[in-house]
């Protein structure tokens, strides 16, 4: 191919090749070859696949120092029958299946669980990945205006009446336990809450024992506050400045209670505080201190 012009168009600078024109511009301008190769042979106009798919083409990847005609094997989107076609790819597709019901091929991973399969970094990356807004917008975008097939909108439907009707079984739950709450008897104060108890007695502070927000109980509710207590004993909760861990049923079982007491006293309008063990017998005066701060 003929070269337009052999200047470099940032200095004015002539060569009387390509080469020189190319040793110039990465060196004193920073312009990467690729660049320079869109800008004196293709007008600054990135090529794309001459399939008709519109990507744009790699430079230097199948055609050293220069872009090939297609992306890939993308040039068998042009040949009749070729493995890009449509009918290519159900062909493809329908002897694939053949060779796995002949037992020609088996698929290898097949009855094996994922942690055989793959590292733990490997299943957190793929799992962040799958969770990511960039690929619900993919997906999302690749079946916008798309007819859904019987099966997929009987799957759906499907889907729509055990959500429902597992909501409606969480409702009824909650219903009950809401009266069983306003109804029983309160439960048996611990000896940590007797302790703070105590505290909020010294301090002259007004509370409820025991207060029901939806079902949940909590320690203390503090009068005309929007203020809940929680105190927390150090193994149960787990407390993390003693590095206690949830290795027991009951611990685990304890801390996903506190993440849904969390989420409903928030959701209510309520500010939660939770004290520790520890502080509360041993550090009582930064107890106190940040007891007041929110009152």
């Amino acid at each position: 191919m003929e070269l337009p012009n052999l200047k470099c168009s940032r200095c004015e600078k002539e060569y009387n090749s390509y080469n020189g024109l190319a040793k110039h511009a990465t060196r004193t301008h920073k312009v990467t070859p690729a660049d320079l190769q869109v800008e004196v042979y293709h007008n600054s106009i990135w090529p794309t696949c001459a399939c008709g798919c519109g990507e744009k083409l790699e430079f230097g990847t199948s055609t050293p120092g220069k872009f090939a005609k297609y992306k890939g094997l993308h040039f068998q989107k042009t040949r009749e029958g070729g493995f890009q076609t449509k009918e290519g790819l159900k062909k493809s597709a329908q002897t694939r299946r053949e060779r796995f019901a002949s037992g020609e091929i088996v698929q290898y991973n097949k009855g094996k669980k994922e942690s055989e399969l793959y590292s733990p970094e490997v299943i957190a990356k793929r799992l962040a990945a799958n969770k990511s807004e960039a690929r619900r917008g993919k997906i999302s975008k690749a079946l916008k205006g798309k007819e859904k097939s019987p099966e997929q909108k009987d799957k759906l439907a499907a889907i729509s009446r055990d959500y429902w009707s597992k909501q409606e079984n969480r409702d009824a739950q909650r219903e009950r336990r809401v009266e069983y709450m306003s109804t029983s008897q309160t439960k048996k104060q611990s000896k940590l809450e007797q302790l703070f108890q105590q505290m909020l007695v010294a301090l002259d502070i007004d509370f409820i024992n025991q207060f029901s927000v939806q079902g949940y109980c909590y320690d203390f509710s503090i009068v005309n506050k929007n203020i809940l207590i929680e105190v927390d004993g150090d193994w149960w909760h787990c407390n993390p400045e003693l590095n206690i861990n949830p290795i027991y049923e009951s611990q685990q079982h304890t801390t996903e209670h506190d993440k849904i007491k969390n989420k409903v006293a928030a959701d209510n309008g309520y500010t939660l505080l939770r004290f520790w063990e520890n502080d509360i017998k041993n550090n009582r005066k930064e107890v106190v201190c940040q007891l007041l701060a929110y009152l």
